[in-house]
């Protein structure tokens, strides 16, 4: 949770919309857990805690929900992010960012940094109000994925 909030502090502090602060902060996060923390296995069942821990758990992960829902509403406001239920829009973001440490391996072909950029820029693509037409992260603009490449 400590990382949780130092990213969010940080996309906070430096982002310019609501979009970008949710940007920042979560690929920070991602990439944080992923490279600095070699992959933690992430305790998501709060009633494998014990009662005094998991309260404790609870209280800093219902903060932290809510300080991401507040963005996506600063977004909806300023216009960067599409009208949608915050607290759907922030559960599918966590749970594309917490599954990552499911499958992501440093010593796969995918940097932490690469991985982070790519899958919070596919996430967040669904949240902008004026999505990009191409993704730009280095794994999504990979010369085997290009159109044509493949028309050969």
């Amino acid at each position: 949770m400590e990382i949780a909030f130092e990213n969010l502090d940080n996309g906070e502090r430096t982002g310019r919309t609501g979009l970008a602060k949710i940007q920042i902060a979560m690929t920070g996060y991602l990439r944080t857990m992923i490279s600095d923390l070699g992959v933690p296995v992430l305790l998501l069942e709060e009633n494998a805690l014990e009662k005094q821990s998991a309260a404790r758990i609870v209280a800093l992960r219902d903060k932290f929900e809510k300080r991401l829902r507040s963005l996506v509403e600063l977004g909806i406001c300023d216009g960067s992010i599409v009208a949608t239920d915050s607290k759907l829009a922030v559960f599918m973001l966590l749970g594309a960012v917490h599954w990552v440490t499911k499958w992501y391996s440093p010593q796969g072909a995918w940097s932490a940094d690469d991985a982070s950029a790519a899958l919070i820029e596919l996430a967040t693509r669904g949240l902008a109000a004026k999505p990009t037409r191409t993704l730009t992260s280095k794994i999504h603009n990979h010369p085997a994925r290009r159109p044509h490449a493949r028309r050969k």
